[in-house]
């Protein structure tokens, strides 16, 4: 029988801070496909943007509404974020946006063919679940790079700004009245 060593306070730590951001409903799954539908881009004021997603938001169908928490002026002062930290959590945002272009497209594409089929209702069992499982393939590496940007997020804030997060986090949590 194999054994696993105890996990240490600091791994811990960001265990549970990165399962904070990873479920939190700020991250954009798809976000470049929502500024493609004209929606407000993340550099701008606004703490929120349409960003496709599997539920029903402000944008439409298929939208969800995406926290960009580095921009809300409460959670700056909450957290004491700096300037630096503010361009440096975006521009990591933003190159996600850019990286995952390719498979927001062709996963809008992949879902819309899906949808068609299910529509018509004239595809076999075998037709829904191969269409499915191209779509599902597509949203895997989604969800990777969000792991690794919320991970990026993390190594941008102090140890202190991490656990405050936390508390910021759950004050803004979708259906605890917040965001």
């Amino acid at each position: 029988m194999v054994t696993t060593p105890s996990i240490g306070r600091t791994r811990l730590g960001v265990v549970v801070l990165a399962a904070a951001l990873f479920s939190c409903g700020a991250w954009a799954t798809t976000a470049y496909a929502g500024q493609q539908r004209g929606a407000t881009p993340p550099a701008t004021t606004s703490a929120q943007t349409p960003a496709p997603g599997r539920g029903q938001g402000p944008g439409g169908p298929g939208q969800r509404t995406d926290w960009l928490w580095w921009l809300d002026e409460g959670v700056k002062k909450d957290l004491g974020l700096t300037p630096s930290q503010v361009k440096t959590i975006s521009d990591i945002y933003e190159k996600r946006l850019a990286e995952i272009k390719p498979f927001a497209d062709e996963l809008n594409k992949q879902q819309e063919v899906l949808n068609k089929l299910v529509k018509e209702r004239k595809a076999s069992d075998t037709e829904i679940a191969l269409q499915a499982a191209h779509v599902e393939a597509l949203v895997s590496p989604i969800a990777a790079s969000r792991i690794v940007m919320n991970y990026r997020f993390y190594r941008v804030l102090t140890v202190q700004q991490n656990d405050l997060f936390k508390a910021v986090f759950e004050k803004h949590r979708p259906g605890r009245g917040g965001h």
